[in-house]
């Protein structure tokens, strides 16, 4: 009872506190085994009552940290996430102008006048057009590549972010869940990554 109302009230503290009493916990360990040492021991537990205070206090500092660390990576997730939308809309735009391009060049080719040099210059003016919508359809293919790799990334590192907030019980079945999907995301990435450099 004594040891869960004590935790308890550790959690309640800030992660200052929290490091302020770890000082002074270390600092009273060190004191406990020096006075061990140099005399008879009143109080035999309390050196293992401090090196337990302390591994609680490391144990909730190290769960904060995991738990900041994950909300960052969602936030980190969800912009990435964001990218490749915004970057599969700016490939689609293209896509659609690059049709666009194409149709108009071969009616500009189909079309014949008496006028040469007009015609010429119809066709001219449509390549232009094609070259102009084709380096965007590239440019837009290569920004969805990059942010492809860059979600499939931040995916990886909330997964790993996920199983090290798992690593207190490494048996259990949702820690093997994580690391099995780790191993997936990991898949993927780096499929993903391929794929972008192929097409450099």
């Amino acid at each position: 009872m004594k040891q869960t109302d004590e935790l308890k009230s550790l959690r309640m503290k800030s992660t200052a506190d929290l490091r302020v009493l770890l000082d002074a916990t270390r600092a009273e360990l060190f004191k406990a085994r020096f006075a061990a040492v140099t005399d008879p021991v009143d109080h035999p537990h309390k050196i293992q009552d401090s090196r337990r205070r302390i591994a609680r206090i490391k144990t909730i500092l190290r769960q904060r940290e995991l738990a900041e660390i994950a909300g960052v990576g969602q936030e980190t997730l969800r912009l990435a996430r964001g990218e490749l939308e915004v970057a599969k809309k700016g490939l689609d735009a293209a896509t659609v102008e690059l049709k666009a391009a194409r149709l108009e060049f071969k009616r500009a080719q189909a079309k014949r006048t008496t006028d040469r040099r007009l015609d010429k210059k119809l066709v001219d003016s449509a390549r232009k057009v094609l070259e102009t919508a084709e380096g965007k359809a590239y440019g837009a293919t290569k920004r969805l590549a990059t942010a492809r790799a860059r979600a499939g990334d931040v995916e990886v590192q909330s997964a790993m972010t996920h199983l090290a907030s798992l690593s207190q019980e490494p048996k259990s079945q949702e820690f093997l869940a994580a690391k099995r999907a780790l191993g997936e995301r990991r898949r993927a990435a780096k499929t993903v990554r391929r794929q972008s450099e192929v097409g450099k």
